[in-house]
């Protein structure tokens, strides 16, 4: 699949996703070539001493999108007034679509071994997941609508 922006809509399971301790840590460690559905469906995975399963990320996903949709909202518009995300160039399937840049400036890194640090490996990772996946398949395997 082409890499491409990722849609808008998509940008509101970010935050839920990164923000929830459990999904953060078994997404953090994973390759950036691992794909969606073999996140969700992650056997029962030992992460920091705790099991976690691939599915324990889906439950209460749809309540999470819900909560955090006002700081998601706040982020983007951050995000793209600091130029650390971009429009994309051609519309993904109607929505408008948005590219971050590389790398945030050394000034602004959280620090490694941090949990800052932990979650944008993490949202990297869903960054390059949700940038190669269509939004029917994405909300289908995270089993939430928009």
């Amino acid at each position: 699949m082409q890499k491409k922006g990722i849609p808008l809509p998509i940008l509101f399971l970010i935050l839920p996703l990164v923000f929830h301790e459990d999904t953060e840590a078994l997404i953090k460690n994973m390759k950036t070539t691992t794909v969606l559905p073999q996140v969700t469906q992650h056997p029962t995975k030992a992460v920091d001493g705790k099991s976690i399963k691939g599915l324990d990320i889906l439950l209460g996903l749809e309540e999470r999108c819900i909560d955090y949709s006002g700081i998601t909202w706040e982020s983007i518009n951050i995000a793209l007034s600091a130029k650390f995300i971009n429009k994309a160039q051609e519309k993904n399937e109607n929505f408008l679509s948005f590219d971050a840049i590389k790398d945030l400036p050394k000034d602004i890194q959280p620090l490694s071994g941090t949990s800052s640090a932990d979650m944008l490996k993490a949202a990297k990772r869903l960054g390059a997941w949700f940038s190669k996946q269509d939004i029917p398949s994405t909300l289908s395997i995270l089993r939430v609508q928009i």
